[in-house]
């Protein structure tokens, strides 16, 4: 495939990514309680994001891994491929090569998992892409460190908000942040998910 053919694909493929991270942001639901007496279940909410140089890692979508400490669960959830706000500006099409994504106006969505009573971590993240965006190689890989740790409790019957856990990219590799979003990470909450938002709820302790 020619240069110019290898320049007009990739930039068709932003324009069409550009076109779906402008779709209305929706939240993310995982039941993982199954089998589990109702007295038995609590939750945990949080927004998951992705911030940085849009073009240079626009592919990149990491995935972050949890588990349980007593009853086996293992499972993941990845940043989602829209905006986290529909009340700030769209991204521009044709998308400019300077745009950066800020942490008040990331990609992503707000989640929520319903798990049986206990302690819990997420252990690590990890994304591969190929031909992630214009400016990258042809292949990246992001992962955790092995260290990396982030634990919570879940309680019976109540909510518990982890934090905005956001991925942010920079030309010198990627962070992971825990932030404080709790006002704005709410307002989204009580009006994506009505059914859960008389919860009484918690909030985090950064790790």
């Amino acid at each position: 495939m020619s240069l110019n053919k290898r320049v007009s694909v990739a930039l068709t493929a932003v324009l069409l990514l550009a076109g779906c991270v402008n779709s209305p942001s929706s939240p993310v639901f995982k039941q993982l309680s199954e089998g589990v007496p109702r007295q038995n279940v609590g939750w945990v909410m949080f927004s998951l994001t992705k911030t940085g140089p849009y073009l240079r890692y626009c592919g990149i979508w990491p995935t972050l891994y949890l588990r349980s400490f007593s009853s086996g669960i293992d499972s993941s959830v990845t940043v989602e491929r829209r905006k986290l706000r529909s009340d700030t500006p769209r991204i521009p099409i044709p998308v400019p090569g300077d745009l950066v994504l800020e942490r008040g106006d990331p990609l992503g969505s707000i989640v929520l998992i319903e798990l049986p009573a206990g302690q819990y971590e997420f252990y690590k993240y990890w994304a591969y892409a190929e031909n992630a965006g214009l400016l990258m190689s042809a292949s990246t890989i992001v992962q955790s460190a092995p260290s990396f740790r982030y634990t919570f409790q879940v309680v019976p019957g109540k909510l518990n908000y982890l934090g905005d856990l956001n991925f942010v990219f920079s030309p010198s590799g990627v962070q992971f942040q825990v932030n404080d979003e709790r006002y704005r990470d709410m307002g989204l909450f009580a009006a994506q998910l009505p059914a859960y938002r008389g919860k009484t709820t918690t909030f985090f302790a950064k790790p």
